[in-house]
């Protein structure tokens, strides 16, 4: 297979469905598995988008428009699982092929590209769709559902957790939940009263930050204080004077990596037990920074890099796709992993696969791991909140990170339980 560049764009076909008429064929052309879908020299299978000996996979995402920085290195993370899988011999003997649209973060862009894919007019409809964006709305994921097309990718909104059709790795636009997991973590450290930091300018930070809380108090654990911290206006000599004040032995930010990594020195005379922040981890910054934020501690939804799981996928980015400039970049991960979902999801639809047995037989995965790149994730309850977590912290040296292993599972990541919450 050669290397996913943007030559698999059939020509002229970003051109088609321009009318309401081509639409409404392109949406009855897809809306099963007919008997004649796979037309012949399929090897006796019917499915749309499989042949005798390859299995063609639709890959949308932004190539242009608002928000293409973001999603740059998603053809090339994703030619890194599926051309790595194809040199071990595909799926079930078959090649997997990408065939991707650039739907430019727009829903409408989406909606038309999405079905341009799976219009099977031509014999080149694809099978299932990759969906690394944010332009998937409502009304896209309704007529996908209806048409029962497998979708996977990186959740984008709380829509994802609501088709059966639609997989995602953990959605953190999930309604929020708490579970045990810091709390187990912190108590695990010596922690046993914790000042919270949070930034009530990012959404996902005051989110998380309510579910501490309780995480902390599931094991005994004390909320002493917290503090909003406004990135370039809160003093951080001010902010550690607080928490110097408050008896703390402990420390977990919500915050901008930056404004975290300002306030750490700062923190260190105080000898915390814990002093974490839920993001910052960069293999790169020891270089410039290491020795001054020795003993900082970050969580991560990921493997670290080192591990076993992070060699692999470095590996066949390297191999598959060297023109990947920063691989550890969180949406080229999720790129990867959405890849390799899409493959087990085929792999469990058997020989002769169809989108039925594809969202039927994924759907009852119970930890789902991307081969020990992600924390287990429960594919069978896509609306929970993520239960599991990896943790590092700089070593003393400051020249590498180091895993905190839970001493209990064999795989090393943290997990918990979710915590009951009543209301009225």
């Amino acid at each position: 297979m050669q290397p996913m560049t943007r030559q698999r764009l059939r020509p002229g076909k970003a051109a088609v469905a321009t009318t309401l008429a081509l639409l409404v064929a392109a949406l009855a052309g897809c809306a099963g598995d007919s008997p004649d879908a796979g037309g012949d020299g399929a090897g006796g299978c019917v499915s749309p988008g499989v042949t005798a000996d390859t299995i063609r996979i639709g890959l949308l995402y932004p190539d242009s428009g608002a928000v293409v920085g973001g999603f740059q290195a998603t053809p090339s993370a994703v030619a890194a699982r599926i051309e790595a899988a194809n040199a071990a011999g595909g799926v079930n003997g078959r090649e997997i092929v990408i065939d991707w649209r650039d739907d430019q973060g727009a829903p409408d862009v989406f909606s038309l590209a999405a079905r341009d894919l799976l219009d099977e007019s031509d014999g080149q409809a694809v099978f299932a769709l990759l969906a690394q964006t944010i332009a998937l709305n409502p009304a896209s994921f309704d007529w996908l559902a209806k048409a029962g097309v497998p979708v996977v990718g990186v959740a984008t909104s709380a829509e994802w957790s609501n088709y059966a059709n639609a997989f995602h790795f953990g959605n953190l636009f999930n309604k929020a939940q708490p579970v045990t997991t810091y709390g187990r973590f912190a108590k695990a450290q010596g922690a046993s009263k914790v000042f919270v930091l949070t930034d009530q300018q990012v959404q996902a930070s005051a989110s998380l930050a309510l579910q501490l809380g309780p995480s902390l108090q599931s094991q005994g654990i004390q909320v002493v204080g917290t503090l909003d911290i406004t990135q370039g206006i809160s003093s951080p000599a001010r902010v550690a004077d607080a928490i110097r004040d408050s008896g703390a032995d402990g420390v977990i930010g919500t915050i901008r990596a930056s404004s975290f990594y300002e306030l750490y020195p700062l923190l260190r005379p105080l000898r915390l037990k814990l002093a974490m922040n839920a993001t910052g981890y960069d293999p790169d910054l020891l270089r410039t920074q290491g020795q001054a934020l020795a003993g900082l501690t970050v969580s991560v939804l990921y493997s670290a890099f080192g591990t076993e799981a992070m060699n692999t996928y470095l590996r066949n980015a390297d191999t598959y796709a060297p023109e990947l400039i920063h691989p550890q970049d969180d949406l080229a991960l999720a790129g990867y992993v959405a890849a390799d979902e899409m493959l087990l999801g085929l792999n469990l639809a058997g020989d002769c696969p169809t989108r039925e047995q594809f969202v039927e037989n994924l759907r009852q995965v119970p930890d789902y791991t991307a081969g020990g790149l992600i924390p287990p994730n429960d594919l069978s309850r896509p609306t929970d909140p993520a239960r599991c977590f990896n943790f590092v912290q700089v070593s003393p040296s400051g020249d590498q990170w180091q895993v905190i292993a839970d001493p209990a599972r064999s795989d090393g990541f943290w997990c918990g339980d979710v915590i009951a919450t009543t209301t009225g």
